[in-house]
């Protein structure tokens, strides 16, 4: 079981969907796997668990738990941060209630897999790395980002430029050649 995902739209037109679905190729080649099914999560945060609380990832946990997918599948990731960004104690309650449903896990990009059965602590160590910097890593591009909104908003705020085209689905930004110039409402609303 093929599991895919990414934050934005932006994200789809670049080249992650290619790049997780040709490390999940040499991952299912380098063990001998047969692909049964993809699923996808488009668009949809790991940072916060909103994939593995609503997403595709929730659908196929309750499957497995269900019964519904034979015991000792594969849930593959192209990368343990496909999987989640939550904070630690929420990426490991993930990473093994994964497990408990009856699925081992993948990781495609270090053609690692968890089979079932116990787990030691030389398994789950680096588990427990990875987690962590997965989550780390999106603390830092949340602050980043935050800190650009900030410095747009104040911008905004002390000289009324308009700075960013992100703006409510009712509005637009129009334009003068590369300078916006006004917001705009939608008519067709």
């Amino acid at each position: 079981y093929s599991y895919m995902r990414w934050s934005t739209d932006r994200q789809k037109d670049g080249s992650t969907e290619e790049r997780q679905r040709e490390l999940q190729e040499i991952f299912c080649r380098h063990y001998g796997l047969v692909m049964v099914e993809e699923l996808t999560d488009a668009g949809m945060s790991s940072f916060r668990g909103k994939n593995a609380h609503e997403g595709k990832l929730r659908e196929l946990i309750n499957r497995a738990k269900a019964g519904d997918i034979p015991k000792d599948s594969i849930l593959l990731f192209e990368n343990i941060d496909r999987m989640t960004r939550m904070g630690l104690s929420d990426a490991l309650h993930l990473f093994l209630e994964i497990r408990r449903a009856g699925l081992q896990i993948g990781i495609a990009d270090k053609l690692q897999l968890f089979k079932s059965g116990p787990l030691d602590m030389s398994d789950l160590l680096p588990v427990i790395v990875e987690l962590d910097r997965a989550n780390k890593e999106s603390e830092r591009k949340s602050f980043f980002a935050s800190k650009g909104w900030k410095k747009n908003h104040k911008a905004m705020e002390e000289t009324g430029a308009i700075t960013t085209d992100k703006v409510a689905q009712w509005l637009t930004v129009e334009r003068e050649g590369d300078v916006r110039t006004t917001f705009k409402v939608k008519e067709d609303i």
